[in-house]
């Protein structure tokens, strides 16, 4: 289905929309923003929201997902084993996407567990399974270079070379701090 989002208020990011609009989108992807009367072409459909106000999905721009959002979250990411850390990562996405978070930038997992849910999310048209999730960016684990500083839930130091290894895993984004 290309659904075609119709609603009476309509803000772009920059400035509201007089008169609602038609939002166009296939996929994950908004691919037109037209007048509110505009015509259904052939081979989409029409989602009339009455009464709504459509505006862009918040960004996180840092998160751990990882961790369960509670105190000690961090902590017992360190030591969870991997269903279960599979399962706060799915958690968390679920409760970013209830709020409206359309992207989440996790910037510090454990054994790439964040980079591999963003992979799994992009091969199946952003869903998780079988639940839409945001979009991922994801830093992996910890630089080796703050092995000083970095906290004992992002595990050992994988060495004194930090590009090498994210090169193959594919991180989106590198935490420096």
């Amino acid at each position: 289905m290309r659904p075609i989002v119709r609603a009476e208020r309509v803000f772009d990011g920059e400035r509201a929309l007089p008169g609602g609009a038609a939002v166009f989108v296939e996929g994950r992807r908004i691919v037109g923003v037209e007048p509110v009367d505009t015509p259904v072409p052939d081979g989409w459909q029409l989602v009339d929201l009455p009464g709504t106000t459509l505006l862009p999905g918040p960004v996180e721009t840092h998160c751990h997902l990882g961790s369960d959002s509670h105190d000690g979250g961090l902590q017992r990411m360190a030591e969870a084993d991997e269903a279960l850390l599979e399962q706060a990562v799915d958690d968390a996405l679920a409760r970013q996407l209830a709020a409206g978070v359309t992207t989440v930038r996790d910037l510090g997992d454990r054994d790439w567990s964040v980079v591999r849910r963003r992979d799994l999310a992009g091969r199946d048209g952003g869903a998780a399974g079988s639940r839409p999730v945001p979009a991922i960016v994801a830093s992996g684990p910890r630089s080796p270079f703050r092995a000083a500083t970095a906290p004992s839930w992002a595990g050992p130091s994988p060495g004194r070379t930090p590009c090498a290894p994210r090169s193959v895993t594919g991180p989106s984004a590198v935490s420096t701090s």
